[in-house]
């Protein structure tokens, strides 16, 4: 009897909860959402309008639009990568008409980018609607539930798909162009400029023409097809030396990007292309990077195990050398030690050495007041993403550049209040004080400074178990060396668009944008991963090895916050695993 009552209440619970999640989503259906396009639009007009009434004795009715206008200021928001859909998802659209233009309607999760070439994911898995991620079910449930009630407005962020040509600075004015070639402006009062950048070619002969880059989701598709057409056009020769050409691959740059690339693919050769290509067992690819090491800004211990994996896996490691050219069918490259110049064979070259601003980014500097943004890589920001020189506008992502303090410019006060015996040297607790002070005093800098302080006897120049003056100033100087760009990725990205979110809905900027490091990971080939996660006192926790890549797998899939590209890319590395990549080009 019991039993049956219990199945009866679960019964009664479970139909009661779909019925409520079914006329709560009706409900939600059945409202009408603010886009604030056509606000915007409208908005600018009745401004203008206003204005001329106004200045000719208008009546109150155009003074009290005017007001309206002035209470909800106009964001607009340039780019829809990791900083900029942070910024949509968090910002309160009660207080602000928010509009966001980019040239593509969708925002892209780039670390699976380099999947999507050889077919391990899909390239519709990892994207997702700037309409969707706009879209007012995506705020908070009791905002929701406002709305439903009619006790708020749902108000959503108005996406445009066009290319942002020109800002005016000064006339608060960005110039646009739809998908049709048709050119509109649009006004704001305040701008967010997180457009991302461009690869950066060093001015190298022959990168734009000869290599593909892999920023973007046309970039992946066309890297997808190159290999695949190398290894056709291989099938068709009998020549050697040009059937081994058309199999090799080249990958230009040791960062996380080029080193992703190079496994997935030799991943993608070994576990299918070699059973349908008799070319693809011979396939050979060849990492080329400029510095000592692959992966040079990650600890050495994955550094090297990078380097030991992809040799196993057959992946040729080139470091100290340099790319002087790449023609149509070779790259020129110079070792730097030796100063010998040699030519690398290929079929297929990608480029991945880097980020250089755009042209937009560049023009918008040029604007700016006095030689605040002289020398600069990207849009220099304060401490709150503010643009130096150039009025309410913010950066964020690739195209900011935040300009930390210096460290090295308070060295004496920082010794000083280290120094508790007043010795003149320091001793290690009294380093790793000076350390936690510093970290607190400069929290921009925290990571770098977390990083140094196991170095306390490469820093010890004269071995006598103390640090001078002098010798701590070299390490201050190599802490302010390194804080000078936050690294290029989606976390730092991300955090940024959340911050500055908050701090317009809170108007309060405290301490400034503090970057809070939550680890790397990079995927190393063969179900290999390596990764530097944060532990305990802020210490580095270096995992290598198989069971790390689940870590790499469940870390991506944690990123996500579309519940839909979840779905999608987890059907996609399990369709992968039991029935093979996709290997026809379309």
């Amino acid at each position: 009897m019991a039993l049956r009552w219990l199945a009866r209440a679960s019964l009664l619970a479970t139909s009661t909860g779909v019925v409520g999640v079914l006329g709560f989503s009706a409900a939600e259906n059945s409202l009408e959402p603010v886009r604030p396009l056509a606000a915007f639009i409208r908005d600018c007009k009745k401004k203008n309008d206003d204005d001329a009434t106004d200045n000719n004795g208008g009546g109150d009715k155009a003074i009290a639009a005017a007001k309206v206008v002035a209470e909800r200021p106009r964001v607009l928001v340039l780019g829809s990568g990791w900083a900029a859909q942070a910024f949509v998802r968090d910002v309160d659209t009660q207080q602000f008409d928010v509009c966001q233009v980019s040239p593509v309607n969708y925002f892209l999760f780039t670390p699976l980018l380099p999947s999507t070439t050889v077919g391990t994911t899909e390239v519709r898995s990892i994207i997702e609607s700037n309409r969707v991620i706009a879209s007012f079910r995506n705020h908070s449930l009791s905002s929701r539930l406002a709305y439903i009630l009619r006790m708020r407005t749902p108000r959503e962020v108005a996406c445009v798909e066009g290319e942002a040509l020109e800002v005016s600075a000064s006339e608060k004015r960005v110039r646009c162009k739809n998908s049709r070639g048709d050119e509109f402006d649009l006004e704001y009062d305040r701008l967010i400029v997180a457009v991302g950048s461009q690869c950066n070619t060093f001015g190298t002969p022959g990168v734009t023409e000869n290599a593909h880059f892999l920023k973007s989701v046309r970039d992946a598709n066309t890297i997808r097809g190159a290999v695949i057409d190398s290894l056709e056009s291989a099938s068709c020769i009998t020549e050697a030396t040009e059937k081994k050409r058309l199999a090799s691959t080249v990958v230009v740059g040791g960062g996380p990007t080029g080193v992703e690339f190079a496994a997935e693919l030799v991943d993608y050769i070994r576990s299918d292309l070699s059973n349908l290509y008799d070319e693809a067992r011979n396939a050979r690819v060849t990492l080329i990077q400029s510095a000592d090491h692959i992966l040079n800004t990650y600890d050495k211990k994955i550094s090297e195990y990078a380097e030991e994996t992809l040799a196993h896996a057959n992946v040729d490691v080139v470091t100290n050398t340099r790319v002087l050219e790449v023609k149509e069918s070779c790259v020129v490259v110079k070792d730097k030690k030796t100063g010998v110049v040699r030519e690398v064979p290929y079929g297929v070259c990608v480029w991945s050495t880097g980020v250089a601003s755009l042209p937009l980014t560049k023009a918008l500097m040029a604007q700016a007041s006095g030689n605040a943004q002289a020398r600069a890589r990207a849009l220099r920001v304060n401490a709150g993403l503010e643009a130096m020189g150039l009025k309410d506008i913010w950066a964020t992502g690739d195209a900011a550049a935040v300009d930390n303090p210096k460290l090295r410019a308070q060295l004496k006060d920082l010794f000083a209040e280290a120094d508790a015996d007043n010795s003149g040297y320091l001793d290690k607790d009294e380093y790793n004080n000076c350390l936690a002070i510093a970290a607190r005093k400069f929290p921009q800098s925290a990571e770098h400074i977390r990083k140094v302080a196991k170095y306390f006897a490469d820093a010890d120049l004269d071995h006598d178990g103390r640090l001078s003056m002098t010798e701590l100033d070299a390490v201050l100087d190599a802490v302010d060396k390194k804080t000078r760009a936050y690294p290029a990725t989606a976390q730092v990205a991300a955090q940024q668009g959340s911050w500055l979110a908050h701090r317009f809905n809170t108007d309060d900027v405290g301490a400034g944008f503090i970057y809070q490091h939550k680890g790397e990971l990079c995927y190393l080939g063969n179900e290999k991963a390596a990764a530097g996660l944060v532990g305990s006192g802020n210490q580095e926790v270096v995992l290598v090895g198989e069971t790390v890549s689940a870590l790499w797998h469940g870390a991506y899939f944690a990123m996500m916050r579309d519940q839909r590209m979840k779905l999608k890319v987890g059907f996609d590395w399990a369709k992968a695993r039991v029935f093979g990549r996709d290997t026809s080009r379309c």
